[in-house]
C-alpha cells in the first residue's frame, strides 16, 4: 500500500497531518467498531475523567490493530465524539 500526501496548503503540516492521503494498491483494510473505555471484560472504566477515557479508548484501538498485524500507522481515518 502506497500513501500519497495531498496538501494544497501546508498549514496542515505544522499541525501533524495531511489534508488528503491517496491510497494506492491496498489489498487488505480493516474495518473496526467504536472503541470505548471499557475494560477486557467489557466495563466501562473512569466514569468521570475523560481524558483517561479518551486515552483507554486509543489502547483500546491498538489492540485490536495489534491483533489484526498492524498498528496506528495503518489508520487511514479516526472519528472521535465526546460529550
Amino acid at each position: 500500500m502506497q500513501r500519497t500526501p495531498v496538501n494544497p496548503w501546508d498549514w496542515s503540516l505544522q499541525l501533524g497531518y495531511n489534508q488528503a492521503e491517496i491510497v494506492d494498491g491496498a489489498s487488505r483494510q480493516l474495518v473496526c467498531a467504536g472503541q470505548t473505555a471499557v475494560d477486557s471484560a467489557g466495563n466501562p472504566q473512569h466514569l468521570d475523567d475523560m481524558r483517561a477515557q479518551i486515552i483507554l479508548a486509543l489502547d483500546n484501538l491498538e489492540a485490536v490493530l495489534d491483533n489484526a498485524d498492524m498498528n496506528l500507522s495503518n489508520v487511514i481515518r479516526l472519528g472521535i465524539y465526546a460529550t
